[in-house]
């Protein structure tokens, strides 16, 4: 499915969606999104997501998201989340959480969160273990 110019979409099983301007998707299994200007997407089962402009996210299972300015997300089962402008990021089972400030951020199980700005991580796992790899 693709869309483009004042593009809204609704897709279901094995979707794989491409939007672009004034986006608004809703995807379904096997969802990969990409939308663009004023993205709302939704995804669903094996997401992977992308937006855009005044992004709002949902995904769920196996998510991955970027969503950049505005960006609201929420993720599920092994989450990757990457935010940007005024992010607001829920992520959950095994989250990995980037921003380029410091956002208000609760942190769960073996989650972890960058803090682009300062190079600072985040964890609350005690056993989480780190390994520095020289540069080659």
């Amino acid at each position: 499915m693709e869309a483009y110019g004042s593009a809204t979409v609704e897709a279901y099983d094995s979707a794989t969606v491409e939007a672009y301007d004034s986006a608004t998707v809703k995807a379904s299994g096997s969802a990969t999104v990409e939308a663009y200007g004023s993205a709302t997407v939704k995804a669903y089962g094996s997401a992977t997501v992308k937006a855009s402009g005044s992004a709002t996210v949902e995904a769920y299972d196996s998510a991955t998201v970027e969503a950049y300015g505005s960006a609201t997300v929420k993720a599920s089962g092994s989450a990757t989340v990457k935010a940007y402008g005024s992010a607001t990021v829920k992520a959950y089972g095994s989250a990995y959480i980037c921003s380029w400030s410091v956002k208000e951020c609760q942190l769960n199980d073996h989650a972890v969160y960058r803090i682009m700005e300062s190079n600072t991580i985040r964890y609350v796992d005690p056993n989480i273990k780190f390994e520095k790899i020289e540069n080659q």
